[in-house]
C-alpha cells in the first residue's frame, strides 16, 4: 500500500480544526486535483514561476516567505496562503528549521478562501 502524501490529521491539528477532518478531506478531494507534502530545507528558494491552477499552501511546520506579484508575505506554522492561477510568485524557507508544507492545486478555478469559508466555517488558521 502506498504511503499517503500527507497526514490530514496533522494538518487539521495545525490549523485548529480537528473536529472538521471529514469536511477538510471532502474539500480536498472535491476541490483539488492533487495535494502533496513538501519539506523545504532551511534556505531553500523557489524562483519566480506560475501555475495554470490555483495553489494553496498550508505551513504545517516552520515558516515560508512568499513574493506574490511583488507583494511579500510571511506564512508561519498554522497559516495558509492561496495563490491565484497564473500569479507570478517565488518562495523561500525562513529560519533555521526546515518548513513542512501541504501544497494543493485546484482542479477548477476557485475563489480564494473557498476552503476556509465553506468547509471550516470560520478562520481556518486561528492564531498561530
Amino acid at each position: 500500500m502506498a504511503k499517503p502524501l500527507f497526514r490530514l490529521e496533522n494538518v487539521a491539528r495545525c490549523l485548529r480544526c480537528e473536529s472538521e477532518v471529514p469536511k477538510v478531506a471532502a474539500a480536498l478531494s472535491r476541490s483539488y486535483s492533487r495535494a502533496l507534502e513538501v519539506l523545504e530545507p532551511s534556505g531553500t528558494v523557489a524562483p519566480y514561476h506560475a501555475h495554470a491552477q490555483e495553489e494553496t499552501v498550508i505551513v504545517v511546520e516552520g515558516a515560508m516567505r512568499f513574493n506574490v506579484e511583488e507583494e511579500l508575505v510571511l506564512v508561519e506554522k498554522g497559516r495558509m496562503i492561496v495563490i491565484r492561477e497564473r500569479a507570478i510568485h517565488a518562495s523561500a524557507s525562513v529560519g533555521e528549521e526546515p518548513a513542512r508544507l501541504v501544497v494543493a492545486f485546484s482542479s477548477d478555478r476557485l475563489p480564494a478562501g473557498r476552503l476556509v469559508e465553506e468547509e471550516c466555517g470560520e478562520d481556518f488558521a486561528g492564531d498561530a
